[in-house]
């Protein structure tokens, strides 16, 4: 019989074991070395850097495995959804899953080699928290300044004196200033 890789499915296990035929692994879930690492602000990695990690996790382990007697189409397939995802959130740098495929094989060959990299796109945003966490705090009062108009000495004679005759549109249609002008000399 050939061997091939049980996955534990249960959220944060990560149980990776290779059985006869895949057969399930009795194993307790709560392994203190598995610890979830959920982050939803800039508190540890970011969410994207985890799947960065799990796809680093997973290439680790298909080069480490003896092509032998193993399938390995359990660990393929997995890369292929992680990479799909990847795809979606790190455009513009990798539009498609060949591109995040060819991205971690370098990855790889860069771990292998001792050096540090970090893949395009990674670290170029933080979070960055909303202005203001309350939607229902009271908005800041907006200050006025007093209005200023050119306006001859003649022509502001001759709105006082039309005050009383016609409304504040009128006499600022006919003098061409802002009406807020004409209801501030009433």
């Amino acid at each position: 019989m050939t061997k091939s890789l049980y996955v534990c499915t249960v959220l944060g296990c990560g149980l990776r074991v290779l059985t006869e035929g895949g057969a399930p692994v009795p194993h307790s879930h709560n392994r203190p070395s598995n610890r979830t690492r959920i982050s939803w602000m800039s508190y540890g990695p970011t969410l994207l850097q985890q799947t960065w990690d799990k796809l680093d996790f997973l290439m680790d382990e298909l080069k480490d495995i003896d092509r032998g007697d193993y399938n390995t189409d359990a660990i393929k397939g997995e890369m292929r959804g992680v990479a799909f995802v990847l795809s979606l959130f790190m455009q513009p740098h990798f539009t498609t899953v060949q591109d995040i495929a060819r991205e971690a094989k370098k990855r790889y060959e860069m771990r292998q080699a001792g050096e540090e990299y970090e893949s395009p796109g990674l670290g170029s945003r933080t979070y960055e928290p909303p202005p203001n966490d309350n939607k229902y705090a009271e908005k800041p009062v907006r200050v006025t300044k007093p209005i200023e108009v050119n306006v001859s000495p003649e022509d502001k004679a001759l709105i006082i004196g039309s005050l009383a005759a016609l409304d504040n549109e009128t006499l600022a249609i006919m003098f061409s200033v802002p009406e807020d002008y004409v209801q501030s000399l009433r």
